[in-house]
């Protein structure tokens, strides 16, 4: 239970606009995103990759592996490393362990 003296109606509004000037969410959505932000990377590291691609597609698991299981892993659709968040499909992890294991035998 709050001790002490209570906020008038007159202070709680007062209040509620300053918290709406500090969380303006009009000026967040107009900051630069994607390729146009300062902090863009052309060759991003793995967790800013996965970032790219949660975002893009959403998760994993919304999706089904090509064999009918729940999705769980965003793959590499080819060997070679990408940064296009176009060329990662889902998979069950069984189905992308296999592939993986494929690729190292090869």
């Amino acid at each position: 239970m709050q001790k002490g003296n209570k906020h008038t109606k007159e202070t709680k509004e007062k209040m509620r606009e300053a918290a709406l000037k500090r969380c303006n969410r009009n000026r967040i959505a107009s900051l630069p995103r994607g390729e146009k932000h300062h902090g863009w990377s052309k060759e991003p590291n793995i967790l800013t990759l996965h970032k790219r691609i949660h975002r893009k597609h959403g998760a994993a698991k919304e999706y089904k592996c090509d064999c009918g299981k729940q999705a769980r892993d965003w793959a590499l659709i080819d060997k070679e490393y990408t940064d296009d968040v176009n060329d990662y499909t889902p998979m069950c992890r069984s189905c992308h362990v296999k592939k993986d294991k494929n690729w190292i035998k090869k």
